[in-house]
């Protein structure tokens, strides 16, 4: 017995809304976007990540945990390169954990379990509350609605 096997293509097209408008809900933007260079957007954050990194390692901010966790050697590791890397001084929370978290496993934080990461945590929780403002960390209250 011979089978025959059926395949059914699919053309997937995208156009511009301009070029298809009767596809409302099939449009791409295609407006340009300006980005601005690296050197512009470091000079504009540099005075917001050094008030922010004062309040991280201040001990009117978060020096306490700070030193709990360079107590470590692998949260003073991470820390260090968080702090190198400018991590804190993004502006965004999501920014800091994706820069530190590099950091995290180049210093041996390769686990949920380690204790190092439960100090490490305690730096970055307290810089993402107590330090919110200096950082420029947006919060859920600075959301625009749906």
């Amino acid at each position: 017995m011979n089978t025959v096997a059926r395949f059914t293509v699919y053309a997937v097209l995208v156009l511009p809304c301009s070029a298809a408008p009767f596809l409302t809900g099939a449009c791409v933007d295609t407006t340009p976007t300006i980005v601005a260079d690296a050197a512009t957007e470091a000079a504009d954050a540099a005075p917001a990540a050094s008030a922010c990194v004062a309040c991280v390692t201040g001990p009117a901010g978060c020096g306490s945990k700070l030193e709990v966790c360079r107590a470590d050697t692998k949260c003073r590791s991470a820390l260090s390169c968080a702090l190198d890397r400018n991590c804190f001084g993004l502006g965004e929370v999501s920014a800091l954990i994706n820069c530190g978290y590099p950091c995290a496993t180049t210093a041996g934080i390769l686990t949920t379990d380690e204790p190092a990461l439960r100090l490490a945590f305690s730096v970055f929780s307290c810089a993402a509350t107590t330090c919110a403002r200096e950082c420029k960390y947006r919060t859920s209250a600075d959301a625009a609605p749906d």
